[in-house]
């Protein structure tokens, strides 16, 4: 039995001005009138992440990894977030500035993975954990629509548990194929919801079950 142990420590910064929002027009609704808008966004992520390679024997190798992520992001915008149906008292009122928007989150993410090789040519595969995405300064700053038919007035990172099965077999050096079924229980998922007068809105849809298949040739 052999063990590779591999960690490391990740830490990424942005800052830049993005084309966020539309002007405000009137004294409570956001729509285009008047033209698009900027904001200065600023976004700080810390990682730790460690991973066990094992090869068990001759025919399995597994492999356990764990990330722990730290994450703060910030927008100043010079005019209130998109979003031609919400005032923005109503923004306000629900604890929302629509000026400054920060956040930080943290997240825990575990991975196991397997291959096993029946033969010489063929091996099953398999692979379960969880995955986690962090809004980007567009869906950041375009959020809109509904959660659970309330008004979305902040966007979620979007979270979901993978689970696959697959297996791969080569004919010979120039063919094989790969086929592997998959299933993902995904919370808060982050979707564009069309465009307000050509601004993409987004929301989170509280839960998404996806399954299917992956079949590769080579």
């Amino acid at each position: 039995m052999k063990y590779t142990v591999t960690w490391g420590y990740a830490y990424e910064t942005r800052s830049f001005t993005e084309l966020a929002i539309n002007k405000a027009y009137g004294t409570n609704y956001m729509t285009t009138k008047g033209g698009y808008m900027y904001g200065d966004y600023d976004y700080d992520s810390k990682s730790f992440y460690i991973q066990d390679t094992t090869n068990v024997n001759s025919k399995l190798t597994t492999s356990f990894g764990y990330r722990h992520n730290d994450i703060h992001d910030h927008i100043d915008i010079d005019g209130p977030l998109f979003n031609s149906n919400v005032p923005q008292k109503d923004l306000l009122q629900a604890g929302v500035d629509p000026y400054h928007l920060s956040s930080h989150e943290t997240s825990n993410v575990p991975v196991f993975n397997f291959n096993y090789a029946l033969n010489e040519k063929t091996a099953l595969h398999g692979a379960v954990g969880k995955s986690y995405r962090f809004p980007n300064a567009k869906e950041r700053s375009g959020v809109g629509g509904y959660y659970n038919g309330v008004l979305s007035t902040y966007l979620l990172p979007e979270t979901a548990i993978n689970r696959e099965v697959g297996l791969s077999h080569s004919f010979n050096s120039k063919l094989g194929f790969d086929i592997t079924l998959f299933n993902k229980d995904i919370d808060n998922m982050i979707k564009g919801q069309g465009a307000g007068y050509q601004h993409t809105q987004y929301e989170n849809i509280p839960h998404v079950d996806m399954h299917g298949f992956e079949a590769e040739f080579h």
